[in-house]
């Protein structure tokens, strides 16, 4: 709390005088700052369709969260920011950013960064450099590859721009809670066709969770250069240098509920940041360029390659007795040296033309996605490690004997593999008529996956002395994947449309003869209303969809090998609605309806039960009030609520997590000083204290933040 009360000390301290309003009658005076009014909605989006299709005319399910709604509520990550979208749920794990969408899990680690997969990476993209996130849901396999089917999270980074910006932030809270960044973009030179953006982004803090640390940095660089009319292009470099306690979901399951510990439960020992925290240095480079073959025709390329350099481990409590006692420890070390490599890249060729009365927006593109994963180290138990009770932890010390266990793994291969999927694609956008409009497409996916030939014995034993086997190709998947949807336009602010979608997802791998097993398969009806009122600064949607994912996998106990076991299916109803109801007030809020029941199951008995992680009512609200809005001085509040029915905690319907409601607000004061625009602003999340459940699964589960503070000080010059 210290930090708060610091940050609180600086507020007190502003200079009390003021420069007046930017007018008394309307008109901006020379030299003063004038502020942009609040933007809760986005009118287009580029996930969808990879064409700049508004969203009215977009014959599927897209929700937008701008960087208004995440700067207004002090989002520090995406897993926060798309709760405010419908279909969206914490994952039963998040470590990673995955998130359930339509009640499946993304991936692992899969979250896309302007158009391209990224993939096993906590924290992908700062919030600070976060312009907007796209939620596009639903099987989106035609347009990107292999993925899960219910849809994916893009987030869409600043650009460079010619107009000049600086802006400097300080933020600070609960928990020694401290995050500073900076934002600069402009002109380069006098001719104007080159500009720039930098920023940078520091994150430190403690948790509410005891043993929980982290403190990040983050920079990111993009240059745009446009020499002449047909072509621009844009680099971007980004690097991370993250350092946190490895570990999610950390209280234990006694009988059908999560143990009733404090909120400060940990089985995390001090060891895991002083001496083993997880590290993790990230560079990613990307080249984005378009040129304009002619008036109705261009081609664009986007390419990003992420190398990952980590260290993941930690020391921490395992082997719970179901009763009130862990029975031992676990020691990961994974790392040094534990290498993680992406690339991804994509070729789109667009253009219009018709053919007799109709119009067609043509799309032909390939994409190529590579992934390798190369993990030394090892992990297992921790020889001789004492007991620990729930209800009265006491973590020793065990420094030494860890010390021994790293010097013998430092030559140990734990893990290994690699992934590489080569795609093509068409789709053509028709317009048959004036209000009505045929989207079809298909495309063709190859991948290939290879993984150690130990792989399905899923053998620890080796434990502190591992060495995994070559690499061995488990054969190639190929799949089409199409989708046709239609959309009939009511008038210029409403349409309605029906839309079809097959996934082509994951790999499930040789079963325990070597025989490739058929990959996962997800398909999708849907129908939805869209609106955009107001002048198109409110928009509204409804949609119902019934989506199912097939050839699910579990992993046999006697055999250790996968097989193919089950399916599932989704269906449910999604309302959002988000932007301004009157020029003082803004709104961006969902309600979901999901009923993800398991509807195969050839193994493990559990047809018929729900899907674990997902509640099946959701509702989420905000809004803010704002004085003068577009002006550079005025008062800002804001309040909002998210309610969550109970969930199952694993698809055996064993436990549950309770249901909740959690309330936040705000309040923020903006004014010029100096010639400067001055935002004070506090934040107060879990406003009535809470005590509930974010997420949880695997045998755990986490407690959300308890009532916290974030005081904030901005200055944009």
């Amino acid at each position: 709390m210290k930090s708060c009360l610091t940050l609180a000390a600086v507020l007190a301290a502003a200079p009390p005088a003021f420069a007046d309003d930017a007018t008394k009658d309307g008109a901006p005076q020379p030299d003063q700052i004038v502020v942009t009014g609040t933007r809760y909605t986005l009118d287009a989006a580029s996930s969808g369709t990879k064409t700049d299709t508004p969203l009215l005319d977009t014959p599927m399910a897209i929700q937008i969260v701008p960087k208004d709604v995440i700067e207004d509520r002090q989002l520090r990550t995406s897993l926060d920011a798309v709760k405010n979208v419908s279909g969206v749920q914490s994952s039963l794990y998040q470590f990673y950013d995955q998130f359930l969408l339509r009640g499946f899990d993304s991936g692992y680690g899969v979250t896309f960064r302007n158009g391209l997969q990224m993939q096993g990476i906590t924290d992908a993209v700062s919030t600070a450099f976060t312009d907007h996130i796209e939620v596009v849901k639903g099987p989106t396999s035609m347009l990107y590859g292999r993925i899960e089917p219910g849809g994916f999270v893009n987030v869409v980074t600043r650009a460079p721009q010619t107009d000049p910006v600086l802006s400097v932030g300080i933020q600070g809270g609960n928990w020694d809670f401290v995050r500073a960044s900076v934002d600069s973009a402009g002109a380069l030179g006098d001719r104007g066709n080159l500009s720039y953006r930098l920023m940078a982004d520091y994150d430190t803090a403690e948790t509410w969770v005891d043993n929980e640390h982290r403190d990040n940095k983050a920079v990111s660089g993009s240059l745009a250069w446009q020499p002449g009319d047909r072509f621009n292009v844009r680099f971007d470099l980004e690097y991370y240098d993250h350092k946190v306690t490895w570990l999610d979901a950390s209280v234990p399951i006694i009988g059908a509920a999560p143990a009733n510990v404090p909120r400060n439960f940990s089985i995390i020992f001090p060891q895991s940041w002083t001496e083993y925290p997880y590290t993790a240095k990230r560079s990613l480079v990307a080249v984005t360029w378009t040129y304009e073959l002619s008036a109705n025709w261009k081609i664009t390329q986007r390419l990003h390659d992420i190398h990952s350099d980590e260290n993941q481990q930690g020391v921490y409590l395992d082997n719970f007795d179901g009763v009130d006692t862990f029975t031992g420890a676990r020691f990961t070390h994974s790392g040094p040296g534990w290498i993680r490599d992406a690339l991804a890249t994509n070729l789109d060729v667009t253009g219009t033309f018709e053919t007799g009365r109709l119009r067609h927006k043509l799309l032909v593109g390939a994409d190529t996605w590579r992934f390798t994963d190369f993990t030394p180290g090892s992990t297992g138990d921790l020889p001789g490690a004492a007991p620990v009770n729930v209800f009265a932890p006491v973590y020793q010390d065990y420094s030494a004997q860890l010390a021994a266990l790293a010097a013998q793994d430092a030559t140990n291969v734990l893990w290994q593999d690699r992934s590489r999927d080569v795609g093509i694609y068409v789709q053509d956008q028709i317009d048959l008529t004036e209000r009505l409009d045929l989207l079809v497409g298909t495309r063709y996916d190859r991948a290939q996956d290879a993984y150690p030939d130990t792989y399905g014995s899923r053998d620890s034993s080796c434990y502190p002395t591992c060495t995994a086997a070559p690499l061995v190709s488990f054969g190639t998947d190929e799949a089409y994947s199409p989708r046709a949807g239609l959309l009939y336009k009511i008038d210029g602010h409403n349409s309605i449309y029906g839309s079809y979608s097959k996934s082509f997802g994951a790999s499930n791998g040789p079963d325990a003869n070597g025989n490739q097993l058929p990959p996962q398969i997800g398909r999708q009806y849907e129908i939805g209303y869209k609106s955009s009122v107001l002048d198109n600064r409110l928009t509204a949607s409804v949609t119902l969809f019934t989506l199912t994912k097939s050839n699910i996998t579990e992993f046999d106990p006697l055999d250790f090998f996968p097989h193919v076991v089950g399916e599932a299916r989704s269906r449910g109803v999604e309302l959002d609605v988000a932007g301004q109801v009157s020029p003082h007030f803004s709104v961006i809020g969902s309600y979901t309806y999901d009923d993800a029941t398991i509807t195969k199951d050839e193994y493990n008995g559990t047809l018929g039960n729900k899907l674990g992680g997902v509640a099946p009512n959701v509702f989420s609200l905000w809004g803010k009030y704002d004085s003068r809005p577009g002006g550079n001085r005025g008062l800002s509040v804001g309040a909002g609520v998210y309610v969550s029915a109970a969930r199952w905690g694993d698809d055996e319907n064993t436990w549950r997590i309770d249901g909740y409601t959690r309330f936040d607000a705000m309040i923020a004061w903006r004014a010029p000083v100096v010639r400067k625009q001055m935002t004070v602003q506090i934040n107060l999340n879990n406003l009535f204290d809470a005590t509930y459940f974010d997420h949880g699964g695997y045998g755990a589960a986490a407690y959300g933040a308890p009532r916290n503070v974030i005081a904030a000080l901005s200055f944009d010059f």
